[in-house]
């Protein structure tokens, strides 16, 4: 640095220090005038240039820090801030995995819910067939012997489940005039991240619920 650009900053630090160099060109002549500076010297020329060199740099880091947020941010989703917590930056490949097997976790559990709806569904219409059942059981309750095997192959040949061993049960219970048997509720979707350091982590996933530990 030369001894007038050494004496410009000098000047600058003492009369500016702590401001935001964010002005234009014509802000930056103004205040070197209001300085002291006289137009059209170098010393003149020295002070502009240093504060548009400054108003540059503040820039440059407000900037920076922006990306900084939206990286952080992301999309606010549940997946982004599990895969934000391990550490993975947004944009990279590991990132792109940590959301991939978050999203995959999340289908198998999301077809497993529906398969269970459509079981429900299936259980719930098995019930009022037994319900309707019961209350013509009392009626007949002399005939309930004769018919027991007859029941049995109607309610086999009338099973609404896509699994002949689930038909074949709720047969064998029908004809006893018992209640059908309700489908089991799925339960998390297990899945697990390794973080950059290569520490293996396990998670589970339920709709947008999504636990690590």
């Amino acid at each position: 640095m030369s001894r007038l650009t050494a004496g410009v900053a000098a000047v600058l630090l003492a009369a500016l220090s702590g401001h935001a160099f964010a002005a234009g060109l014509a802000e930056h002549e103004a205040m070197c005038f209001d300085l002291g500076f006289k137009k059209r010297t170098p010393a003149y020329g020295e002070c502009v240039l240093e504060l548009d060199r400054r108003a540059s740099n503040e820039k440059g880091k407000a900037v920076q820090q922006v990306r900084q947020q939206e990286q952080q941010r992301g999309d606010g989703t549940p997946e982004h801030q599990t895969c934000n917590r391990f550490g993975f930056v947004v944009g990279t490949p590991p990132y792109a995995d940590c959301r991939l097997k978050i999203d995959i976790a999340k289908q198998d559990q999301e077809r497993k819910q529906a398969d269970y709806e459509a079981e429900q569904r299936r259980y719930e219409a098995e019930q009022r067939r037994y319900d309707e059942r019961v209350a013509a059981y009392e009626r007949e309750k002399e005939k309930r012997a004769s018919l027991a095997l007859m029941r049995f192959g109607f309610a086999l040949m009338g099973g609404t489940s896509p699994n002949a061993s689930e038909n074949f049960a709720n047969a064998g219970r029908e004809s006893l005039g018992m209640a059908p048997v309700p489908p089991t509720r799925p339960q998390f979707q297990n899945f697990s991240i390794t973080d950059p350091s290569g520490r293996r982590t396990n998670c589970t996933a339920l709709g947008n619920n999504i636990n690590c530990f």
